[in-house]
């Protein structure tokens, strides 16, 4: 099988303009944006299995169904666990709460100078807020578009593919 090696974004070791810093800005919100979606959306699905799960365990039950209450019971815990373990609300709400702050920046950009600019970008990027290396590059493809910077578009893998297509 050939070894088909998609491009990486490069690393930069010169430093960084005020402009780039600002697109900076723009990715982190794109970032924060579908971080928070998948969050959300994962929230929802556990709480729908949980429900969905629980009726049919209760109708198993009526009906005297074993396998039908043993399978809901199984599925409900593992979607209460799942919930539980990944806290998919609280990742949305660290997503929400960075992503407004990146937010607040980009549009007072003008107020500050390139050095406030970077100070406050760091204060921001010290929040503790989930890393889906997966988001990374839809992130930055959606944000090479905004800008239209198409040149800049990276190829995505599956997985990435199949992340972009859930947010």
């Amino acid at each position: 099988m050939k070894d088909v090696s998609l491009p990486s974004i490069p690393e930069r070791h010169d430093p960084m303009s005020f402009e780039e810093a600002i697109d900076g800005t723009c990715y982190m919100v794109r970032y924060m944006q579908l971080q928070q979606r998948l969050f959300s959306r994962m929230s929802n699905v556990f709480t729908f299995t949980s429900l969905f799960g629980g009726s049919a365990a209760f109708a198993g039950v009526i009906t005297e169904h074993t396998v039908l209450t043993a399978t809901s019971g199984v599925i409900v815990a593992v979607s209460t666990m799942l919930d539980f373990v990944i806290d998919p609300k609280k990742h949305a709400a660290q997503c929400r709460k960075a992503r407004r702050r990146f937010q607040r920046l980009y549009m007072k950009k003008a107020a500050y100078s390139f050095e406030e600019y970077e100070c406050e970008t760091c204060r921001i990027a010290l929040i503790d807020f989930p890393d889906i290396e997966g988001l990374r590059r839809p992130a930055f493809n959606d944000t090479c578009v905004q800008l239209g910077r198409t040149k800049g578009v990276v190829v995505l893998n599956k997985w990435e593919r199949l992340l972009k297509l859930i947010t």
